[in-house]
């Protein structure tokens, strides 16, 4: 009977141990896509406020359709989830690329392209 218990005892401790190897690999997963959605969105954020630029005359501080002169505001260029800086720039188009935090070590970026009209951001990897 001792064996028994034993052999139960083992098997329930590596059952556990898979279990938390489990858990720990989906959370660290979760937290990645978490961060890709948030430098998504704090992307769009950026890209709606440079559209708003683009549309402002130059009289009341605009690019007056056009998003040469726009720049990430030193507040809004690094926060929690990563920092933003200006890949192109051009009369009718911006890209923003977003990186996240270097030590969490993710090998992505975001990459957002900003219209006039509209925007589309991609996960490059």
């Amino acid at each position: 009977m001792g064996t028994q218990q034993l052999l139960l005892l083992v098997l329930a401790m590596i059952v556990v141990g898979v279990a938390i190897t489990l858990a720990s690999q989906l959370f660290d997963s979760n937290s990645e896509y978490s961060t890709q959605d948030s430098i998504v969105s704090e992307s769009f954020n950026l890209g709606s406020l440079a559209q708003q630029y683009y549309n402002k005359p130059r009289e009341l501080a605009g690019g007056s359709k056009s998003f040469i002169g726009w720049l990430v505001s030193a507040s809004l260029d690094s926060t929690a989830n990563g920092s933003y800086t200006v890949e192109k720039i051009s009369k009718e188009e911006l890209i923003i690329i977003g990186k996240p935090d270097p030590t969490k070590n993710y090998g992505w970026y975001v990459k957002t392209t900003i219209t006039r009209i509209n925007m589309e951001s991609e996960v490059v990897k």
